[in-house]
């Protein structure tokens, strides 16, 4: 199955700078480098290769060998045509073989030429034009020094489902076909190859009219199959499978069988490759994951497989003009024991799996480790009813460390207003005391910075009324003509990440935001919340994952007086504020409640 390009939502940038990637099928890498020429993966764009021309590699894997990366893929060239007789939407595109790209940095791509070029006169050979050459996948066996190409082999028709194999004795081909079989058997269609660790070669294939998975492990020069086959999900209709593994299992991606309409995606798991695989729910999350945001599996690429870092590898087919069919990458991490895939308008490597941080120094943190009050070099504290109508009284009393923890409590308790006014129309003044209690640190006037990397660690309670936040404002003007940053923010079932400027009428802010949804089982664990501030702009994270970004050219106030806040220093707060202006209501919430922080820290590079 294939499918329809959709509209994409906004543009993936995938930034390669620094450190050459170590990648293999379960390895661990380093930061991507590059320069010049192409700097962004744009899924859903046209992406050209290094003569200018767009890549031609579709439903494809890669191989690291030697320093350098290969792209194998399907070569689409020519007028796609739909197959006349045909029960399902068969569009076809005359079969070019299969194309080998290769790069150093994962953008920048040479065209290496066919690896495995089709058959254009004999119509009985499996590579004949008119039929069928899918999914190709590479791996290079150590034992015999060889390069092993297998590929989903069939009819116009899709009636032979056979898997073929080719030998190179270079990763650029020309590979040698030696024919295609059905695997014990079994009918075969689309297909991955996974490698582990121990040299061992498993064939992922889906057989029994697309109906379950096979898994076979290969021979050990990996060029036909052993009788060491198994069922798995059975009956559920997958295919697209993309294989890897994190903290010694197995997972599996792969997508429904519902012809040219994309379909949710849904991963598989596992003890070994030949275990029991369970079915689990859908690794993309957000807007577009129902659709696997218009694309389908093809493959998983390790960053640094031993923390749970990949890139998904998937297609953005175009049912009508297959050639024109584009490429999906987006970041794959692991929390916990699930996989999670997020769409990305702009990402880096670097930025958001913290591989750069190399290139920066701490130059400020608080670890919270020691019992009692904060650290009064680092923190001071706002006092009374201060903003947004909310309804707790800051005081510090609130503040505490306690067994490595910074911990900020919210209490139902009555405190007296001493600037209670009567009649006053000043809300601040109009309440004669408060219901809650609670607490806002600030670092003003004791640490500050101008650009760097912020990171916090902590666990938020997202109980009704409760607002918690970690954020950020500038010292040189009134709010909010001084800028206002929200690394972290949360209300009304939403986390926010949310960046303010002046706008045209005063007071008013003109506001970049972006809301995530958690629940309370997101809630209940610690993560972590990330900026990185420099003078291109700023871009705000949850667990490497980015959800707001925003060029500096654009953080310019509205007003007309060309000031640009975050080119000045910022200074840091932590709160815990209830109901007010949107923290909801409280009334029915259990109180104490807290906003636990680990650690806050500010880096900034050498």
């Amino acid at each position: 199955m294939k499918y329809l390009i959709s509209r994409i939502s906004g543009i993936l940038l995938l930034m390669l700078a620094g450190k050459g990637l170590l990648m293999a099928q379960t390895g661990s890498t380093a930061a991507p480098s590059s320069s010049g020429g192409i700097t962004a993966f744009e899924p859903g764009a046209v992406w050209l290769d290094t003569d200018g021309k767009p890549i031609n590699a579709h439903g494809g894997g890669l191989l690291f060998y030697k320093g350098t990366y290969y792209w194998y893929g399907e070569y689409k060239k020519g007028r796609t045509e739909l197959v006349p007789h045909s029960n399902w939407e068969n569009y076809r595109v005359l079969a070019g073989g299969v194309s080998c790209y290769s790069s150093k940095d994962l953008l920048h791509w040479k065209f290496e030429g066919l690896a495995l070029a089709s058959e254009q006169k004999d119509s009985t050979s499996d590579l004949y034009a008119g039929k069928v050459i899918e999914r190709p996948k590479v791996v290079f066996n150590p034992r015999t020094k060889k390069f092993v190409l297998w590929m989903h082999i069939d009819s116009k028709d899709y009636s032979a489902a056979k898997s073929g194999v080719a030998v190179s004795d270079k990763p650029t081909g020309p590979f040698r076909y030696l024919g295609s079989e059905r695997p014990n058997g079994n009918m075969a269609r689309d297909m991955t190859i996974f490698q582990d660790e121990d040299g061992r070669a498993y064939h992922v294939y889906t057989s029994e009219d697309n109906q379950t998975l096979h898994v076979c492990q290969l021979s050990d020069d990996y060029l036909s199959h052993t009788r060491n086959d198994k069922r798995l999900l059975v009956g559920l209709a997958r295919e697209g499978a993309a294989v890897f593994k994190f903290n010694k299992h197995y997972y599996l991606i792969s997508s429904a069988c519902t012809g040219w309409d994309p379909n949710a995606a849904a991963y598989a798991v596992a003890d070994s490759m030949m275990g029991e695989w369970k079915q689990r729910g859908n690794p993309c999350k957000g807007p577009g994951a129902d659709k696997t945001y218009g694309g389908q599996s093809a493959f998983v690429l390790p960053v640094n497989a031993a923390k749970g870092q990949f890139i998904f590898i998937g297609d953005l087919w175009n049912k009508k003009n297959l050639e024109d069919s584009r490429y999906l990458w987006l970041p794959l991490r692991m929390n916990g024991a699930e996989p999670e895939i997020y769409w990305q308008d702009k990402w880096t490597v670097e930025k958001y799996w913290g591989l750069d941080q190399q290139a920066y120094k701490l130059v400020w943190s608080d670890e919270f480790n020691t019992d009692g009050k904060p650290d009064p070099k680092n923190w001071s504290y706002e006092e009374g009813f201060v903003r947004n109508n909310e309804a707790q009284w800051y005081q510090s009393d609130n503040a505490y460390c306690k067994s490595g923890y910074l911990v900020i409590e919210a209490k139902r308790e009555q405190k007296k207003n001493p600037n209670y006014v009567k009649d006053s129309q000043n809300w601040k003044k109009s309440r004669p005391s408060a219901d809650y209690t609670s607490a806002c640190m600030i670092t003003k006037d004791k640490q500050q910075w101008l650009y760097g990397r912020w990171e916090m660690r902590g666990r938020i309670d997202i109980n009704p009324g409760c607002w918690p936040a970690w954020w950020a404002l500038g010292l040189d003007k009134s709010w909010p003509e001084n800028g206002e940053i929200d690394m972290m923010e949360y209300y009304r079932d939403s986390l926010l990440a949310n960046i303010a400027i002046g706008s045209a009428k005063p007071y008013r802010a003109y506001w970049y935001s972006k809301k995530t949804p958690v629940d309370q089982a997101w809630a209940s664990k610690f993560h972590v919340w990330r900026m990185d501030w420099d003078s291109s702009g700023i871009a705000l994270y949850v667990d490497d994952r980015l959800l707001n970004q925003v060029p500096m050219e654009e953080l310019v106030n509205k007003d007309g007086s060309g000031y640009s806040p975050f080119q000045h220093p910022q200074y840091m707060l932590l709160n815990l504020a209830i109901g007010g202006d949107n923290g909801g209501d409280p009334a029915a919430t259990a109180f104490p409640k807290r906003f636990e922080v680990d650690y806050v820290r500010v880096y900034q590079k050498k």
